[in-house]
């Protein structure tokens, strides 16, 4: 795991990440303006909180976004508590194979994006292009996935709570608007699968 992880860090280093803020800032506002203009109501999680993160993850990784449907479709399948286990190994191959198609174009053409830099160390010897292909649908789904669940359950949870969505609107202080988010992420807990948790002893708790 530290090996791979060592990978793949160097792009969400601070600074670089810093560097992309004015074209994130630019597509946010590209869609906010875009939601404003069009007819209303709208559907925020189609307009909005999935191809924000989307189309991110696609310029960091170097995948083309005209493919979102593709991916963002088998995604949803993979994550999805309720699949059965044909359709996440399913989904997996399709996804690992779309990857692994695009690692080859990156072997014969690489551009500055994480999956050239995987195609890279594919070509030293250091990674099997499966293993690539396989980190690239990690971080494709990771980049996307998260943050867009993260964006609709947040402004639903701001709009259960009134005052808590007030106060974010009257403050002028960005480290408050870093607090939000901080909180949002801990009151959410969006990520549900992964690492499980199993009391090992009999404990109480609220009295049960």
């Amino acid at each position: 795991h530290a090996r791979i992880r060592r990978m793949v860090t160097a792009p969400f280093a601070i600074k670089r990440v810093e560097a992309m803020r004015p074209d994130i800032q630019k597509i946010t506002d590209d869609l906010i303006d875009t939601m404003l203009a069009g007819p209303t109501p709208v559907d925020l999680v189609r307009a909005f909180a999935l191809p924000l993160p989307s189309l991110v993850i696609c310029r960091l990784l170097g995948v083309p976004y005209e493919d979102h449907d593709f991916f963002q479709e088998h995604s949803a399948r993979l994550i999805n508590m309720e699949s059965s286990v044909e359709e996440v190994f399913r989904a997996n191959e399709a996804l690992t194979d779309y990857l692994d198609k695009l690692v080859t174009v990156k072997l014969a053409d690489p551009a500055d994006d994480m999956l050239s830099e995987l195609a890279a160390r594919v070509r030293a010897g250091e990674l099997t292009q499966r293993e690539a292909a396989s980190m690239g649908v990690l971080l494709l789904i990771a980049g996307h996935e998260t943050t867009a669940n993260m964006i609709a359950l947040g402004t639903v949870a701001l709009l259960e709570h009134p005052d808590q969505l007030a106060a974010l609107r009257e403050t002028d202080d960005p480290k408050a608007v870093a607090r939000a988010v901080e909180e949002l992420l801990r009151y959410l807990s969006i990520v549900h699968n992964g690492r499980r948790r199993v009391a090992l002893e009999d404990i109480e708790i609220g009295g049960e």
